[in-house]
């Protein structure tokens, strides 16, 4: 946890050394702004790096966290992983639909020795047809 602190600190750091840079490259000349370059990318580096750190040190404390459950959410987040689960099955089903359809189409242009465009075109009229007939 202190080392999260340290590197949390050092990252702060940098942001605020970064921001008086930016403020001291206004006023800088030429060779000044160059070394205000260098110095926001050595700040940008050590920032990564500490950012880097941090991240390995957040994550195994953040899984280790018990789950904070609240009784009377519990049933609304089951239902909501119900939603979830039911809309990706039915995701799959879309795809696998329109995959079918590609295939039917596909059989049917050769088939028929159509083009794509025109066996699209028959299915999409057939389909209105079928609609028409089935009132």
């Amino acid at each position: 946890m202190q080392q999260a602190r340290e590197l949390l600190g050092k990252v702060a750091a940098d942001d605020q050394g970064s921001d008086a840079l930016k403020v001291e490259e206004s006023s800088a000349g030429l060779l000044g702004r160059i070394g205000v370059r260098h110095r926001e990318h050595e700040l940008g580096r050590d920032r990564n790096e500490a950012t880097t750190q941090l991240r390995r040190l957040l994550i195994p404390i953040a899984r280790s966290a018990p789950a904070a459950t609240i009784p009377e959410a519990d049933e609304p987040r089951k239902v909501a992983a119900d939603l979830q689960a039911r809309a990706t099955a039915l995701d799959r089903q879309i795809q696998a639909a329109k995959a079918g359809r590609a295939l039917a189409i596909k059989r049917l242009a050769v088939g028929m020795r159509l083009s794509k465009r025109w066996a699209s075109i028959l299915c999409t009229r057939l389909r209105s047809f079928k609609r028409w007939a089935l009132r």
